[in-house]
C-alpha cells in the first residue's frame, strides 16, 4: 500500500522521520541561510587570522594578505558544503530567515553609517584603532626601535597608554585579532573601512544568534525577536559603532554554539565538531576572558558524553575529541599572541590570567578524565536522578538570592562618601543597576528567566 503521495519510498521516508523529522525541519534555518552565516563567520576569522599572522612576521601588505586570506578562507569550503541540509522547509522558515537577514543588514548599515572614530588612546577602542592603523601602515605588530632616530636618548620615552616598551621596540596591548581584521580592510581599502568593520562583524553575530534562536524556539518568526532586541539594545549599539572586541567574541561564540547544536543532533558530524572547536578557540584570539568560555564548554561537552547511552557514547566521544583538539590548536595560537606580542599586558593581568589558565587547564583535564570514565560516571549519576527536581529548585533559589543581593542589598550596604576606595566599591555594588540602565528591567528579567 502507498500513502498520500502515492510513492512507497517517499512515504517510507516520511513515516520513518515521523514527528521528529518535522521538528528537525522547523528547528533549523534553511540551508542557504546556514551557509551564509557560516561563510561570513569563517571569512571574518580567516581574514583576521591572515592579517594577524602576517603582522606577527612584519609582512602585512595587500600582495601578501590577499593570497593568505584566500587560502585560509578556502579551508572552510569543505565545512561549508558539509552543513546539514534540513530538506524542504515551509514558507515560514524561509520568510523568517529572509527577515533575519534584512534585520542584520539594517543593523550593519545603522552601525556603520556614523561610526565612532577614536584616534587617541583614551579607552580600549583607541588602542584597537591605533594598533590597526599601525598594522596597515607599518606592516608589523611591533614598532621597531622608535627612538633610534634620537640616538636612544634615555630622556625620551616612547611608551604611552596601551603601548609598552619591550627592549628597544613597542608592543600594543590586548589580543590582536580585533585590530588585525580592520587593519586588513584598511590595508586593502583605506582608513574608512577601519572604522566600519566592527559594525558588520556585529551584524554577522546577529546571523549566528538567529540560527541559535531558531534551534531553541523552533519558531522561525518568533526567533526574529532575538536579533531585533539585541540590535536595538544600547550595549550592542555602543560596541558595534566603535572598535571593540565584543562583536568578534559574540560572532565566534554563537557560531560555535550553533555548530555544537548540529553535533548534538548528530554526533557523527566530526567536521561540524571540528568547526565548532575552531570557533570556540577563536574567542581566545579576541579576549583574554574567553578562556572562561572554553572551560565551561569543555565541562558541558564532557557531561554530554557521560549522559550518552552505551551505543551513542563512542560517536559522542569522537565528536568531543575532534572539537577539543580543534579548540586547543586555536587556543595555543592565542596564547602565543598573548605572551609574545602582548607580554606586558600579560604581566599586568598576571593574577587574573593565571586564575583563568588554571581553571581552563583543570577543566580540560577533568573533562578528559570524565569522558574516559564516562560509563562509570553515568552509573553514579543514575543514583542522583531522583534528586534532580530538588536540585533545580535549589539552583533557582540560589540564583534569585544572588540577584537579590547584587541588585538590592549590596548597593544599600555600600557607603558612598566620595573617596576613591568607596567610589570603586560603589561601582561594583551597582553593577546590576548598570544592567537595568542598559537593558531595561523587563529585558533583564526575561534574560534571567
Amino acid at each position: 500500500p502507498t500513502g498520500a503521495s502515492g510513492h512507497p519510498a517517499a512515504d517510507a521516508r516520511s513515516t520513518e522521520g515521523g514527528a521528529s523529522g518535522d521538528r528537525s525541519a522547523s528547528g533549523t534555518t534553511p540551508l542557504w541561510f546556514s551557509r551564509l552565516a557560516f561563510g561570513t563567520a569563517w571569512l571574518i576569522l580567516a581574514v583576521g587570522t591572515a592579517s594577524l599572522a602576517l603582522g606577527a612576521v612584519g609582512l602585512l601588505s595587500p600582495a601578501a594578505l590577499v593570497p593568505a586570506a584566500i587560502a585560509l578562507s578556502a579551508c572552510g569550503i569543505p565545512l561549508l558544503v558539509r552543513l546539514p541540509d534540513p530538506g524542504r522547509q515551509n514558507r515560514g522558515a524561509h520568510l523568517g530567515a529572509t527577515l533575519a537577514l534584512l534585520v542584520c543588514i539594517a543593523a550593519g548599515v545603522w552601525a556603520s553609517v556614523d561610526p565612532s572614530t577614536p584616534v587617541l588612546i583614551e579607552r580600549d577602542p583607541g588602542s584597537y584603532t591605533t594598533t590597526a592603523k599601525w598594522l596597515s601602515e607599518g606592516n608589523s605588530l611591533w614598532v621597531r626601535e622608535p627612538l633610534a632616530a634620537f640616538g636612544d636618548n634615555p630622556a625620551i620615552e616612547a611608551q604611552s597608554a596601551a603601548v609598552f616598551e619591550v627592549g628597544r621596540d613597542l608592543e600594543f596591548q590586548f589580543m590582536h585579532l580585533p585590530a588585525a581584521f580592520p587593519a586588513a580592510l584598511a590595508t586593502l581599502g583605506g582608513d574608512s573601512l577601519l572604522f566600519v568593520a566592527n559594525g558588520w562583524v556585529a551584524a554577522a553575530g546577529l546571523l549566528a544568534l538567529y540560527a541559535v534562536a531558531v534551534r531553541v524556539t523552533r519558531k522561525p518568526l518568533l526567533s526574529l525577536v532575538v536579533p531585533c532586541a539585541l540590535a536595538l539594545s544600547l550595549p550592542w549599539v555602543a560596541v558595534a559603532r566603535d572598535v571593540f572586541s565584543e562583536p568578534f567574541a559574540m560572532l565566534f561564540l554563537w557560531t560555535s554554539v550553533w555548530l555544537i547544536h548540529e553535533v548534538i543532533t548528530r554526533p557523527s558530524r566530526l567536521a561540524m565538531a571540528s568547526a565548532a572547536g575552531v570557533f570556540a578557540g577563536a574567542t581566545a584570539l579576541v579576549r583574554v576572558d574567553s578562556f572562561l568560555y572554553l572551560a565551561v564548554l569543555a565541562v558541558l561537552g564532557a557531561l554530554w558524553v557521560v549522559s550518552a547511552s552505551d551505543d551513542e557514547r563512542p560517536a559522542r566521544s569522537e565528536a568531543f575529541r575532534a572539537g577539543g583538539l580543534a579548540a586547543a590548536g586555536v587556543t595555543l595560537l592565542a596564547l602565543v599572541d598573548l605572551f609574545v606580542a602582548s607580554s606586558t599586558y600579560a604581566r599586568i593581568i598576571n593574577r587574573n590570567l593565571t586564575m583563568l589558565l588554571v581553571l581552563l587547564l583543570g577543566s580540560a583535564v577533568a573533562s578528559g578524565l570524565a569522558v574516559r570514565h564516562a560509563a562509570t560516571l553515568k552509573r553514579i549519576g543514575a543514583r542522583l536522578v531522583p534528586l534532580r527536581r530538588t536540585a533545580a529548585w535549589a539552583g533557582t533559589a540560589l540564583v534569585a538570592m544572588i540577584l537579590l543581593y547584587l541588585g538590592v542589598l549590596r548597593p544599600a550596604m555600600t557607603p558612598m562618601d566620595g573617596t576613591g576606595l568607596e567610589l570603586r566599591s560603589q561601582l561594583w555594588a551597582r553593577s546590576m543597576h548598570w544592567m537595568y540602565w542598559y537593558l531595561g528591567g523587563l529585558t533583564l528579567a526575561l534574560s534571567v528567566v
